[in-house]
């Protein structure tokens, strides 16, 4: 894999870390909104 692709894994990798950190947290608009926040990081297009 080249470059771009190892970074990408990495991202995701940490995204899902933190998403299971954010699984802790109670459910509310704020936490969904972090939910959102990571998903479009890991979607976006450049």
């Amino acid at each position: 894999a080249g470059s771009i692709e190892y970074a990408r894994m990495t991202a995701n990798e940490l995204i899902e870390s933190g998403k299971t950190h954010l699984r802790t947290l109670p459910e509310n608009a704020a936490r969904a909104r972090l939910f959102e926040i990571a998903d479009y990081l890991v979607e976006r297009e450049y």
